[in-house]
């Protein structure tokens, strides 16, 4: 018949093993979110920098058809298009802000890497991009890709243009009624519950699981 002493001596094992498990489960996690990170940084600092440097190639190009000389094409396109990509930037850095008020560390990796990708992408094109033009001048059209002609782009025509005018002539009722549908989308995370790796994590056939949930009833 096991003794006192020995009772005590499974118990305490089984509860090493389970602390040994949650601790293994939680590394598991820690390596996730920082491959997580990781891979947010590497894979969307190249989606912002190309996005951001076209749109600003661009609009130097279209300022250059205008008839502006080299100089003052790049002064009107850092002035409209940068001034976008700049509000862009921060508008994004700041919406991630949020990841980090979750206690969750997989959650804060998301943010601060998406933060600093696109702080990164920002001063790319911002910084380094202008500097380039400024160099090639109108050679920028030397880099053309052999793609067919470019069709005329009739000013003040298009789908977008369409979309565009009709959102601005309603701001407020747009307005409501986006922020109402992103308050309906959000609506399941009054109820959502946080938590770190505990034992819980573990295949319910686990010794260490087992002996954690009957020393917590």
């Amino acid at each position: 018949m096991p003794t006192r002493t020995t009772c005590l001596t499974h118990c305490q094992a089984a509860e090493g093993r389970c602390s040994r498990d949650t601790r293994t489960a939680r590394r598991e996690c820690e390596r996730a979110a920082a491959s997580g990170g990781r891979d947010v940084f590497t894979g969307r600092t190249g989606d912002y920098a190309i996005d951001y440097s076209l749109f600003i190639v661009s609009r130097y190009r279209e300022e250059l058809r205008a008839g502006r000389d080299e100089a003052d094409a790049l002064v009107v396109t850092m002035a409209t298009a940068g001034r976008t990509v700049l509000f862009s930037a921060a508008t994004v850095a700041v919406a991630l802000l949020a990841l980090l008020v979750f206690p969750l560390y997989f959650l804060r990796s998301f943010g601060y890497a998406g933060i600093a990708v696109v702080a990164l992408a920002a001063a790319g094109a911002l910084v380094v991009l202008p500097a380039l033009l400024a160099v090639l001048g109108r050679r920028v059209d030397r880099f053309r890709l052999p793609l067919g002609r470019r069709r005329a782009v009739v000013p003040g025509a298009g789908f977008w243009h369409r979309v565009a005018t009709w959102v601005m002539r309603r701001p407020l009722p747009i307005a409501v009624a986006v922020v109402a549908f992103l308050v309906l989308l959000g609506a399941p995370f009054l109820g959502v519950r946080f938590g770190l790796p505990d034992d819980r994590v573990l295949p319910a056939q686990a010794e260490g699981r087992q002996v954690a949930e009957a020393v917590r009833t």
